[in-house]
């Protein structure tokens, strides 16, 4: 049988082993690093870029040795967004301030000169003195998702401005009368404040032949998919009013009512009528 290991040689033995586990821990977690499908980066407490992974510089169009050393500010960060946002401020107080962006997004540059808008998760690394030593970033490519937020946000603005430009009183309900939604480009044509009809029936909120016409009309609507018109007068906050309201189907449980103050229109004929006899 062979001579038993000494005490000593299994103490080096074992830190050997643990020499290797840690280097191969680190390589592992630097394969992962290397092969995943986001931005992973470093930049130190300057915003100079100390370290960018595989799919970071070649998203942003850059070889590895285009972007080591070099600040984010001259390289993958505009000066300007498309927004207005000053982002070389942001950057700056980044810098001074990580706590705060911890998440953020903002728009980036490519080395072609293609905006990209990318989400950030970052983490400062502090020294002992709890000074930031650099900031550890993690970054998804969200451009389609934004371009897709503007193009909405660009379609509610203008769909608002339309919306009030348009004369007219619009109502939202379901088939039992109850009014679910309004939109009013003048509220002194309403007969109430919306905190007093939201929620329930016309034939709670208007004068009795008003509303019985008017859940006739809904129902009619509702059963033949075709445009409903009617007219009738009503006491609303200008003082006593004539409407057109003409009701169409919005879908298989909801009707909109679009009224129309006609009140010039009817004194117009009625002043017409009278020079006629």
């Amino acid at each position: 049988m062979g001579q038993k290991p000494s005490y000593e040689e299994l103490e080096q033995r074992l830190r050997e082993l643990e020499h290797e586990l840690h280097e191969c821990e680190q390589n592992t977690g630097y394969d992962f690093v290397e092969n995943a499908n986001s931005i992973f980066m470093r930049i130190d407490n300057k915003g100079v870029i100390t370290f960018i992974n595989k799919f970071g510089h070649n998203f942003f169009g850059f070889a590895r040795e285009e972007l080591i050393g070099r600040n984010v500010q001259e390289t993958i960060v505009p000066e300007t967004e498309t927004t207005g946002r000053d982002l070389f401020y942001m950057i700056r107080d980044i810098l001074s301030n990580p706590q705060r962006y911890v998440n953020n997004k903002h728009e980036n540059i490519r080395k072609d000169g293609q905006r990209v808008w990318v989400a950030w998760t970052n983490k400062p690394v502090l020294d002992i003195n709890g000074e930031l030593t650099e900031i550890l970033c993690i970054g998804n490519d969200i451009t389609e998702w934004q371009q897709l937020i503007d193009k909405l946000e660009e379609s509610e603005a203008r769909n608002s401005i339309i919306l009030n430009a348009v004369p007219d009183l619009m109502f939202v309900h379901d088939r039992q009368g109850v009014y679910l939604d309004y939109q009013a480009s003048k509220e002194t044509l309403l007969a109430l404040n919306p905190g007093q009809f939201l929620g329930k029936s016309v034939q709670d909120v208007l004068p009795k032949e008003v509303a019985d016409y008017y859940m006739q009309c809904l129902e009619l609507a509702y059963q033949t998919g075709q445009t409903q018109p009617f007219e009738y007068t009503l006491n609303v906050f200008e003082g006593l009013r004539s409407f057109e309201a003409r009701i169409t189907p919005l879908d298989k449980q909801r009707l909109m009512s679009i009224v129309r103050d006609i009140t010039e229109k009817k004194q117009a004929q009625e002043s017409r009528n009278r020079l006629l006899q």
